[in-house]
């Protein structure tokens, strides 16, 4: 009884959204499917199994003086081939979002579909329906997407018979209630060479041709096993663009990885620049992992150029588990002024199925504290 009310309160929920859309759309096809595959649970005859998880965050800013409550909450249902359910969240003390989700995965045939709502401004965002079918080495998957504004329909397939593997997509788009037409379309095929995972990509949209890519990874030296090459060589409307990525491992411990990147027009030698830098190790039962980005677009929260990673786990008694993790930052515009950012994150699992954290943020750069948050999830 428990499980066909919550199918019928999700039928209603989603009958409600597709009167919407038939009201918009003079009954778009796709919108057939979803009430179908709302209704057939409710008259399955297996046992339900119901999980799901919560979590809660109590967050106070110093600088304002203000507690914000976050939270997320989601619940499964599951009766044999099918599954459904619900995912709602609460950032800043504001009810930003509700999902709901159903899908059916019976052998070669997955059909599922997700409608999401954004309650604090009292409207729908988006539906996305899926139809996957798979027989021996071809896959076959059919998606339709409804916002506000426009509608989507992407259309791939793969093919792997053996080490080749080739996968096409294809993107049509409209405003609503208006005729699809082509957006873009790509085709990939991936194989391998001389021992390494080689791939070539073309890409073209509405307006023709958009970009070709050739892809050489794990290119390994002879003389130097302990370094390995990606390779990369992209040709756009814009030009040629190369980037090696150079990896360099030290027995199981270490790893360092570079990004070099080069743009058509001043040769190799005068072009290639790093535009990132990875290094990580493990001491002890420390994990330390450092990073620094030398291209403005790809810094973190588009400020910080070099960040600073330290993490560690200890097992205690009754299976119990901490995890300790601190974060230093630097900005890229200043980074003569030193660490301007730090983060610490503390988290116990007292049991499997719980656990607590705490996180402390200070972006000052002179030791005060800016926010603090305690956070609890529980699984069930």
């Amino acid at each position: 009884m428990p499980f066909f009310c919550v199918s019928l309160i999700f039928a209603y929920v989603f009958n409600s959204l597709f009167a919407l859309c038939r009201d918009l759309c003079h009954g778009f096809p796709f919108a057939l499917i979803v009430p179908v595959l709302l209704v057939a649970p409710t008259l399955a005859a297996e046992p339900a199994r119901l999980s799901g998880a919560s979590e809660v965050v109590i967050r106070y800013d110093t600088l304002s003086r203000v507690v914000y409550l976050e939270a997320e909450m989601a619940a499964e249902l599951a009766l044999g081939d099918w599954e459904a359910s619900l995912k709602t969240t609460l950032d800043e003390d504001i009810w930003d979002g509700l999902a709901f989700e159903i899908t059916r995965d019976c052998e070669s045939l997955e059909i599922g579909s997700r409608v999401r709502f954004e309650p604090h401004k009292d409207r729908f965002r988006d539906w996305r329906t899926e139809i996957a079918w798979a027989l021996d080495a071809l896959e076959i998957e059919i998606e339709h997407t409804l916002t506000r504004t426009r509608q989507w329909l992407t259309l791939q397939a793969a093919w792997a018979p053996g080490p080749l593997e080739i996968a096409a997509r294809s993107r049509l788009r409209s405003t609503v209630c208006k005729p699809l037409v082509f957006y873009d379309a790509r085709i990939q095929a991936e194989f391998p060479l001389c021992e390494m995972d080689t791939a070539i990509e073309v890409e073209v949209n509405e307006d023709g041709f958009d970009a070709a890519t050739f892809e050489l990874d794990d290119l390994v030296l002879a003389r130097l096993p302990w370094l390995s090459l990606d390779v990369e060589v992209q040709r756009t409307v814009e030009g040629k663009i190369l980037k090696i990525s150079p990896t360099v491992t030290l027995g199981e411990m270490t790893c360092i990885e570079l990004e070099l990147e080069a743009h058509e027009g001043a040769g190799l030698a005068g072009a290639l620049r790093l535009t990132e830098l990875a290094f990580d190790f493990t001491l002890a039962s420390v994990d330390v992992d450092a990073t620094v980005l030398a291209n403005p677009d790809d810094w973190i929260d588009d400020q910080y150029a070099a960040s600073l990673t330290l993490e560690a786990e200890a097992d205690l008694p009754r299976e119990r588990r901490l995890e300790t993790e601190i974060t230093l930052f630097w900005e890229g515009a200043s980074p003569e002024s030193g660490v301007t950012r730090a983060m610490l994150l503390a988290r116990f699992e007292p049991l499997e199925w719980i656990s607590a954290w705490l996180e402390m943020d200070t972006r000052s750069g002179s030791g005060n504290l800016d926010s603090i948050a305690l956070g609890a999830e529980i699984s069930w």
